[in-house]
């Protein structure tokens, strides 16, 4: 457990305004740079995923069985393929995966708007 007196708040009555200026615009730029970061990792990820690699004339085959065109094959559509092989396979969080990606997620929060339930007193004395 901490030590009570080694504690500071993040701001006190004794800190100047401008040090307190100071410090939250330091932290909002630290917060841009990390965004710019995540976004830049995003479109790198967007871009490798829609690369086209070279197929083997078996792959070629088993995607032309699945009624699917070999030139339109890309990363993307490789590893969707390889998370339904994972599903058939009975793999839950590849299911759980394909499940989200075509948006039939179930709502995760939980409705709490219901009315108290009426307690009837019919026991009779």
């Amino acid at each position: 457990m901490a030590n009570e007196q080694n504690l500071k708040p993040p701001f006190n009555e004794w800190d100047s305004p401008s040090l307190v200026r100071e410090l939250n615009a330091k932290g909002g730029r630290a917060a841009g740079e990390t965004k710019r970061k995540k976004a830049a990792m995003r479109d790198i990820i967007s871009a490798l995923m829609g690369y086209r690699s070279e197929l083997t004339k078996a792959e070629m085959e088993r995607y032309r069985g699945m009624g699917l065109d070999a030139d339109d094959i890309n990363n993307q559509t490789k590893a969707l393929l390889i998370q339904v092989k994972k599903a058939t396979k009975g793999n839950l969080n590849a299911l759980i995966f394909l499940r989200d990606t075509i948006g039939e997620k179930p709502i995760d929060n939980m409705n709490l708007n219901m009315t108290p339930p009426v307690i009837i007193d019919d026991v009779h004395e």
